[in-house]
C-alpha cells in the first residue's frame, strides 16, 4: 500500500482506506461479512471515524462544487467571448 502524499495524516488515511478496501474485497470473495474489517475498533471509535469521514466528505463536496462552478464560469466566459467575436467580425 502506498500514498504519494507528503502529509503523514493524509498518507495514513489513504493507506488505511486501501487496506480496508482490499480486506473488504477479500471478505466478500469468501462470503464473509465485510463489516468485520472494523473489528479492531470499538463502537465509539467506529462512530468517531464515521463522524470524521463525514466532515471530510462534506468539505470535499463543497470544494469540488466550487471548483466545478469556477470551471463552468471560465468555459461560459470563453464561449461568450467566442460568440461575441463571431458576431462582431
Amino acid at each position: 500500500m502506498k500514498s504519494n502524499s507528503s502529509n503523514p495524516l493524509i498518507k495514513q488515511l489513504s493507506v488505511c482506506g486501501q487496506i480496508a478496501e482490499r480486506k473488504a474485497q477479500m471478505l466478500r470473495e469468501h462470503d464473509c461479512e465485510e463489516a468485520s474489517v472494523l473489528e479492531a475498533l470499538t463502537a465509539e471509535q467506529q462512530n468517531q471515524l464515521g463522524t470524521l469521514l463525514t466532515i471530510l466528505q462534506k468539505h470535499w463536496l463543497v470544494d469540488h462544487a466550487a471548483h466545478h462552478q469556477k470551471v463552468n464560469n471560465v468555459v461560459f466566459r470563453r464561449k461568450m467571448s467566442s460568440c461575441y467575436r463571431q458576431t462582431a467580425g
